[in-house]
């Protein structure tokens, strides 16, 4: 017997999938214009959370699509009570509240970046005891190509459907590697037959998934036993994957003179030094990049026009 949730979850696809072929038909696609809205709206908040109806209807979305992929990527996190531990996208918070609960008892600490402003708001009002009274949790709206933490301070990392959407892998790489320290992991879970399901909707027209290109990336920048392991959630049955990525060691730097250098060049010649050691082809990786931002743009450029023509209406 199919639960309330599962009722409510067919009904909405049937609705769907009957406003899809009713928009393709020439005089009831006029009726039907909502749908390619819809679409649209709900990629942009799948991205990046905005404070209007398709944020709040993105949020609740996350929220039972991705809460067994957060709950076991703490979980294969094997956290413990007095590791520093970071979650990249924290979205609607399912992941903190995880963490939190491991590292409450010990000296750990709980930090989260999103680049959404809704999510930051959603966060602190969710963990207000947490954030403004027990200093045990801190969360920031900031990219994870410039993450507010200091270097070689992170114990555990872990993300869930967030890599798709960061904008450069390289820049992202090298900060996620910077704030890990030497015998740290990092945690990445997805469902990857979920996620074609969701892209030949549409949903992710803004985000590139290839986990293969992701893990390649991780390699490239000094993460080591970086490996995809098939997992199945002990509570719903559901199958998901995990990328592990740990940092065991890092170049040395006592080389360097203190008194010399200023912060910044040591990152920089840190990050030279890890890119010597694995032979990273940096110009093939730009090329890469530099189609990506172009097709990102070209898209965006797309749905304003969309927007315009919508309004108008």
């Amino acid at each position: 017997m199919l639960s309330i949730r599962d009722m409510s979850s067919k009904v909405s696809s049937i609705v769907l999938k009957g406003l899809k072929k009713a928009s393709s038909v020439p005089i009831l696609g006029v009726v039907f214009r909502p749908y390619p809205w819809y679409i649209e709206h709900m990629a942009r908040n799948l991205k990046k959370p905005t404070d209007s109806f398709m944020g709040k209807y993105a949020m609740k979305w996350m929220v039972q699509k991705n809460s067994f992929l957060e709950k076991n990527a703490v979980k294969l996190c094997n956290i413990e009570p007095n590791h520093t531990v970071l979650e990249i996208g924290f979205g609607p918070g399912v992941g903190l509240s995880h963490a939190y609960n491991i590292v409450k008892g010990g000296k750990g600490k709980i930090y989260g970046i999103d680049s959404s402003w809704f999510a930051l708001d959603m966060a602190e009002h969710n963990f207000h005891d947490q954030i403004f009274e027990e200093t045990k949790m801190f969360v920031f709206q900031a990219n994870v190509e410039s993450i507010p933490l200091n270097t070689n301070t992170v114990d555990r990392v872990f993300h869930c459907n967030c890599y798709y959407f960061w904008p450069s892998m390289r820049k992202a790489m090298r900060e996620i590697y910077r704030v890990m320290r030497p015998g740290s992991l990092m945690i990445t879970t997805l469902d990857i037959k979920h996620l074609e399901k969701v892209k030949r909707k549409g949903f992710l027209k803004y985000g590139y998934t290839d986990p293969m290109k992701y893990m390649s990336c991780l390699e490239n920048y000094g993460f080591e036993n970086v490996r995809m392991e098939y997992k199945t959630d002990a509570d719903t049955g559901q199958d998901f994957q995990v990328i592990f990525a740990e940092v065991l060691e890092k170049p040395d730097l006592s080389s360097l003179p203190e008194e010399e250098d200023d912060e910044e060049t040591k990152k920089l010649k840190m990050m030279i030094a890890i890119e010597k050691k694995y032979g990273l082809l940096a110009e093939e990786d730009e090329i890469n990049l530099k189609k990506f931002i172009e097709k990102q743009r070209e898209e965006q450029l797309q749905a304003e026009e969309y927007d315009k023509k919508m309004n108008k209406r």
